[in-house]
C-alpha cells in the first residue's frame, strides 16, 4: 500500500511540529482522513496514520472537526486552504469556547488531502484538530 502524503495546513501562530511517533505498545493506526470528533491521537511519524489514546494520556492532537470535500475532482490546493480557513476557526471555537487567536493553550491545526491523496486513496476529508501551542504532548481534552 503506498503511504498518502499530507497537507499539513497550520493556522496563524503555530510551528510546524516535528518527532512525533507513538510509543510502539499502541494499537494499530489508522488513517488520520479517518479519526473523528472528540478522539485524541499521536501521529505516525509521517504524519499519515493515527495511534488513537484515551484524552487523559499524552497525544498530540484532539480532533474538533472532519469536513468531508463533495466534489468528484480534486478542487486545487487554494481551494483546500480555503475550506481549512472557513471550517477549522469555528471548529476550534465550537470545540474549545474560545476562538484559537485567544487561547494561551490550544492551537488549531488541519490535515488536508494533495491530489495524490484525492486519486490514489480517496482521501476527500479535512481533519480540524488542537495541539497544544508549547509543542508538547497534552493529557486531558480541550473540549470547553
Amino acid at each position: 500500500m503506498k503511504k498518502s502524503l499530507l497537507a499539513l495546513a497550520l493556522l496563524p501562530g503555530l510551528a510546524l511540529l516535528s518527532g512525533c511517533a507513538a510509543p510502539a505498545d499502541e494499537a494499530e493506526p489508522i488513517a488520520i482522513f479517518h479519526t473523528e470528533v472528540g478522539q485524541c491521537l499521536n501521529p505516525d511519524q509521517d504524519q499519515t496514520a493515527a495511534f488513537i489514546v484515551p484524552c487523559d494520556q499524552p497525544h498530540l492532537f484532539e480532533v474538533t472537526a472532519v469536513h468531508p470535500i463533495e466534489v468528484a475532482d480534486y478542487p486545487g490546493d487554494e481551494t483546500i486552504q480555503t475550506l481549512v480557513d472557513e471550517t477549522c476557526p469555528d471548529a476550534f471555537f465550537d470545540y474549545t469556547g474560545q476562538a484559537a487567536a485567544a487561547s494561551t493553550e490550544w492551537g488549531s491545526v488541519a490535515f488536508a488531502p494533495r491530489g495524490s491523496d484525492w486519486e490514489e486513496q480517496d482521501q476527500r476529508n479535512i481533519v480540524c484538530a488542537v495541539t497544544s501551542l508549547d509543542g508538547e504532548p497534552a493529557s486531558g481534552s480541550a473540549k470547553e
